[in-house]
């Protein structure tokens, strides 16, 4: 992430090594950030997703959107020589993205993200990502486990997000593989689709 390569801009609280910053751990030049996607694909109604979209963006009028869901690792070279909390390298976010054209070129827009970890919702912000704390959970896979040690078919994989009261609570019983032309769009490999929201710096 380019946003993450100026470390000075999330020093947050200030120290002298600024290891007490917020995105301390994020902003180290051998960060890796690796996880789960789950991704649900809807249909709503495309009068209602208009009100939620800002002009100048424009919308195909299908009503699609997305409801994307990440369970995150940040590792760096740090971890060989210290001892890092879960707390600072897990996190779990849910947002719903919403596909839309901005000067004839394909864009994502956010209206609503929940995060559970501090640091990110900070981070957040400042990439146009309105994040806000919650309790976000999604189903994780084990290596040890004979039926949940990584996506295949007829596993479920449930969703939820709290924040002073239910959310959301989604669900997606995972059928078959697909590969290329078949995602709606692609995301790890250092690809990632464009997205657009208000940013708050």
């Amino acid at each position: 992430m380019a946003i993450l390569s100026n470390k000075s801009l999330f020093q947050y609280p200030r120290t002298p090594a600024g290891k007490a910053s917020l995105l301390d751990l994020a902003t180290e030049s051998t960060h890796r950030i690796v996880g789960d996607h789950t991704g649900i694909l809807f249909e709503a109604d495309p009068d209602v997703v208009r009100e939620y979209v800002p002009e100048p963006l424009e919308l195909d009028g299908s009503g699609r959107v997305f409801l994307k869901n990440f369970d995150g690792w940040v590792y760096t070279d740090r971890q060989s020589t210290e001892f890092v909390s879960e707390e600072r390298i897990n996190y779990t976010e849910s947002f719903f993205w919403i596909p839309c054209t901005h000067k004839g070129e394909i864009y994502y827009y956010m209206p609503f993200s929940w995060v559970n970890r501090d640091w990110l919702a900070y981070l957040g912000r400042a990439a146009g990502m309105p994040h806000k704390i919650a309790d976000v959970q999604v189903t994780q896979f084990h290596p040890s486990d004979p039926v949940y040690n990584g996506p295949r078919e007829g596993v479920r994989i449930c969703i939820s997000v709290n924040n002073v009261g239910l959310v959301l609570r989604a669900y997606v019983d995972l059928k078959r593989p697909i590969w290329g032309e078949e995602l709606p769009f692609r995301i790890g490999h250092g690809e990632c689709p464009k997205y657009v929201g208000h940013r708050y710096v």
